[in-house]
């Protein structure tokens, strides 16, 4: 990508697939033109120190991206989903982009909950669907919004409509 040359900083995105081409692994990786080093010769059990540290304060110069973001709430039992699909329609890395839901009324996490993906990168034109897991109980009373940001990202938000619970 672009920013790759112009920072000093490289990206690589590794993905591994099976035969069928489904992705059974991914990763990301932010390296600095220069490593640290290290003075090994006085280091001691707990402590080694470094001369030299990366120097990755070229980030802070990636381009802002503003996601196209699609949020859904689903229902099965009493255990719920919420699924948000981002994508990135830039020509820049979108880095660090983390998603979260929480209490429209007082700004609290829904807590408890499992997302299985979260900060993560995407390419330009990549897309990702990411799906938080909670329990409905949770969820009584309360408006669910979603909320994606992160490093150079576009901070949005977007309401999940529930239906109230019904009392026995």
């Amino acid at each position: 990508i672009p920013e790759a040359e112009d920072t000093g900083v490289s990206f690589v995105s590794l993905e591994v697939q099976n035969v069928g081409g489904a992705t059974v692994s991914s990763n990301f990786y932010w390296l600095p033109a220069k490593f640290a080093t290290f003075d090994w010769a006085a280091s001691t059990f707990y402590y080694t120190p470094s001369p030299s540290y990366e120097d990755l304060t070229e980030l802070s110069r990636l381009p802002e991206v503003k996601l196209a973001m699609a949020a859904k709430k689903i229902a099965a039992g009493n255990k719920q989903t919420i699924q948000v699909t981002l994508k990135n329609p830039t020509q820049h890395l979108a880095f660090q982009v983390s998603v979260r839901a929480f209490n429209k009324k007082d700004g609290h996490d829904i807590l408890p909950v499992l997302w299985d993906d979260n900060y993560f990168a995407l390419m330009p034109g990549e897309s990702r669907t990411v799906i938080a897991s909670y329990d409905a109980q949770q969820l009584y009373n309360v408006e669910p919004i979603v909320e994606v940001s992160g490093w150079n990202i576009v901070e949005q938000t977007q309401a999940l409509t529930t239906a109230p619970r019904k009392r026995r």
